[in-house]
């Protein structure tokens, strides 16, 4: 037996390793001791060894084979190197670490194969033992051979030791492991190869040994050369030590004023910069103080005005500090600052808003940011709008004069005074002109008040668009104020041209229509323009044209009441058809003239009813009186009938206008009076051409005794009477001629003849049914009454419609 080894698998995959080397000359006794590792990290292993004692050779066993212990007789483990605090060089320290890793690596490498050398050597041994086995199974039945048979056979029992099972379980994976590393050199499975694997095994131990002591050998040299390095750096670190700490000794003073030198600068620091913020906040830059000190305005100088207010509201917080006069003097200086440029900056704008005087102004960008902080000085913006209404008022003033005079540029348009000869277009041009006038000026005004109430923001478009109305523009009570008495102002100049130039219009004594035509254009452009100035009701333009409309209406009732009036001085006779006079058709197409002229400018309103009612006051009255003194000359029939075609007339002409339904029904109750005369006039026909009239007398004589007194219908009203009446009323009613008889027929109106025939034949046909009845009743004396009356009364009633 050359050596023997032991594997140690309490504790992990591979704890402890003892070999022991045959060979004296080399045998180091070593000893590897591993801590249980998670295969396969090895870099954490520990490794012990000694090489300094060799290990007693054990004798070979030529008996049955036995497993090889490395014992632990007296064998010194060499200590791990010892490393201090001075040794802690990293450069080194990182070499020691390297070294010990790789040696590591190398004894995990040699555990591994050791212990499949091993499980190797025990598995042949427990082949040959199978074989002798075999040799005897022919002798005669013995001890051995029951023991073999029931199980207890001590090679089973080795085998089973080695394969790591208790007699059925599986192989252990160490043993498995062990025989794949055996499988790498023996390659022949005969019985020479046999007997000298343990000799092969025993060599390849001999061969890693020699490796292991080569490597440790280096492993030795190195970690020697790493202690000197280590002593080396342990009396380097110990001299800069020493030196340090002379050198702190020596610059312990230094220090201490270096630190008491940047406490000072850091205070310093602090406080310059307190200072510049305060003087940031507290104080204008040199830029702002140029922008505020130039003549020329621009948005630097809006932005340090700004800035000069900004500081001086600042101050008003210094001032419940204790730094009150700190506080009050930066306030002096910054309200001298701003009253200076306040000055400056109302002189600029005052200067501006007189230049503003062409037809269409064109206002400068500047302007809105010099009018929005003079909003701070109400007076100086008030004052700087009077100045803007001044140059707007002679602007507005001379575009009038020249519109009138000179026309537009060019010659286009043409000038207003040409078209004199026609007064309503030269009054409804003149007004137009004044209205879009105060339209334009009222939208610059509105616009400069809105942009300049809004805060200045950044970008082209400073701006959003204001409202197109002035009564949706957000603007305040004092906005709104300013605007209409700028407004006011403006249009102030332009009042006496229009007022000399209509009143000489009216003072020319224009026809009626054209007055009235007048007045209701000066009412639609006097409403107009009162809600372009909303609450102005006073202002100069609105009072102007409100008062030419009264005067317009003043001449035009006069010339009505003229015309009307004159229809009573020489009333014409009525012609022979009863129709309306010519005096009627000319009064009558004057009114509806002068009724079309309401629609045109505005819409329908309370005064508008009032102008109505008083028209037809002065154009129906007179006119009426004039049919009625016209029909005094005629009797009573004819009459009737020509004031019925006079207010036939009236009627047509008013019931195509609105609001006249009141006046029409004032007439309709007039010619029902003359139409109920018409109706008795055309009823006499009537009884007269059918024959009825005289029994109709005859009832009626009849009717009017006392009923105790008179006696039988019969004597009365006589038969033969009957007989005429009937036969001529058969005849009437076979000519079917149930038409109007002379003067009714000479009607106009289609609706007024047939409610007159109709009501005409009713009352006929009514007047029949009582003359039937009486006769026919047995208390009548009429001894063949049914034959008297051959027609019943439907048969009359049907005929007579």
């Amino acid at each position: 037996m050359i050596g023997a080894a032991r594997l140690d698998v309490r504790n992990g995959p591979v704890s402890t390793i003892a070999c022991v080397f045959p060979v004296p000359s080399c045998r180091p006794r070593f000893t590897a001791t591993t801590a249980p590792l998670a295969a396969p990290s090895l870099s954490s292993s520990l490794v012990r060894f000694d090489i300094t004692k060799p290990a007693k050779q054990i004798k070979p066993n030529h008996g049955r084979p036995r497993s090889l212990t490395a014992r632990k007789r007296g064998s010194a483990v060499q200590r791990e190197p010892k490393i201090t605090a001075r040794h802690a060089n990293r450069a080194e320290l990182a070499q020691f670490h390297t070294v010990w890793t790789q040696l590591t690596v190398c004894v995990c490498q040699a555990k591994v194969k050791v212990g499949l050398q091993i499980v190797s050597v025990d598995a042949m041994n427990g082949e040959a033992d199978t074989g002798a086995a075999a040799a005897t199974e022919d002798a005669p039945a013995g001890p051995a051979k029951v023991a073999a048979k029931t199980g207890q056979n001590p090679l089973s029992r080795k085998l089973q030791r080695v394969l790591g099972g208790t007699g059925g379980g599986s192989v252990a994976p160490e043993v498995l492991d062990a025989l794949q590393g055996l499988s790498g050199f023996f390659k022949e499975n005969t019985h020479a190869a046999r007997r000298n694997l343990r000799g092969d095994i025993e060599c390849r131990g001999v061969t890693i040994n020699e490796d292991f002591i080569t490597a440790f050998k280096r492993v030795n040299e190195r970690l020697e050369a790493i202690q000197k390095d280590v002593v080396t750096m342990g009396a380097c670190c110990d001299e800069m030590t020493q030196r340090l700490a002379t050198a702190k000794s020596q610059t312990s003073d230094l220090i201490t004023r270096t630190t008491t030198l940047k406490c000072k600068s850091d205070n310093i620091a602090v406080q310059s910069e307190v200072l510049r913020m305060f003087l940031e906040r507290y104080q204008l830059s040199p830029e702002e103080a140029t922008a505020l000190a130039t003549d020329e305005l621009d948005h630097n100088f809006f932005a340090a005005l700004a800035r000069v207010r900004e500081i001086h509201d600042r101050c008003k917080v210094l001032l419940r500090t204790s730094e009150q006069k700190a506080g009050l003097t930066i306030m002096e200086d910054m309200a001298a600052l701003q009253e200076s440029s306040f000055e400056r900056l109302y002189r600029w704008t005052r200067v501006t808003c007189r230049s503003l005087t062409q037809a269409t102004p064109d206002h400068p960008a500047i302007l809105v940011s010099a009018l929005r902080a003079l909003r701070n000085r109400s007076v100086l913006f008030e004052f700087c709008f009077g100045e803007l209404s001044n140059a707007r008022h002679n602007a507005v003033v001379r575009g009038f004069i020249d519109a009138l005079t000179r026309g537009g540029p060019g010659g286009l348009p043409k000038p207003i005074e040409l078209h004199s000869h026609d007064p309503v277009r030269y009054c409804s041009d003149m007004l137009a002109w004044l209205h879009q006038a105060v339209a334009s000026e009222k939208d610059q005004f509105l616009l400069l008040l809105y942009k300049s109430a809004q805060p200045e923001t950044e970008g082209a478009e400073r701006f959003r668009r204001p409202p197109k109305r002035a009564a949706d523009a957000d603007l305040s009570t004092e906005d709104k104020a300013l605007l209409f008495k700028s407004l006011d102002k403006i249009t102030e100049g332009a009042c006496r041209p229009l007022q000399a130039r209509i009143e000489q219009v009216l003072a020319s004594q224009p026809d009626v229509v054209v007055c009235y035509e007048l007045a209701n254009l000066l009412q639609f452009y006097g409403s107009t323009v009162a809600d372009l100035c909303e609450e102005a009701s006073t202002a100069s333009l609105v009072v102007l044209l409100k008062e030419l409309h009264e005067l317009a209406l003043k001449v035009f009732f006069d010339q009505l009441n003229i015309r009307t009036n004159a229809l009573l001085v020489d009333v014409e006779q009525p012609p022979p058809s009863l129709g309306p006079p010519n005096d009627l058709e000319r009064i009558l197409e004057l009114l509806r003239k002068v009724l079309s002229c309401q629609d045109v400018y505005a819409e329908r309103t309370a005064a508008h009813d009032e102008d109505l009612n008083r028209i037809l006051e002065y154009v129906l009255n007179p006119t009426l009186e004039m049919c009625t003194i016209s029909a005094s000359s005629l009797g009573p029939v004819r009459a009737a009938v020509y004031i019925i075609n006079c207010v036939y007339q009236i009627q047509s002409t008013l019931s195509v206008f609105d609001n006249t339904e009141e006046r029409v029904k004032e007439l309709e109750l007039q010619v029902s009076k003359h139409l109920e005369l018409l109706i008795q006039e055309h009823a006499q026909s009537v009884l007269n051409k059918t024959g009825l009239s005289p029994v109709v007398l005859s009832l009626q004589t009849w009717e009017v005794e006392e009923p105790s007194q008179r006696g039988p219908l019969a004597k009365a009203l006589s038969a033969a009477t009957i007989i005429a009446a009937t036969s001529q009323l058969d005849a009437y009613l076979s000519a079917a001629n149930f038409g109007l008889a002379e003067p009714c027929d000479k009607l106009l109106s289609t609706r007024f003849r047939q409610l007159l025939s109709s009501r005409a034949l009713k009352y006929i046909s009514g007047l029949y049914s009582r003359i039937y009845a009486l006769v026919l009743a047995p208390e009548s004396g009429y001894t063949d009454a049914p034959n008297l009356l051959k027609r019943t009364p439907e048969q009359v009633a049907s005929l007579l419609q």
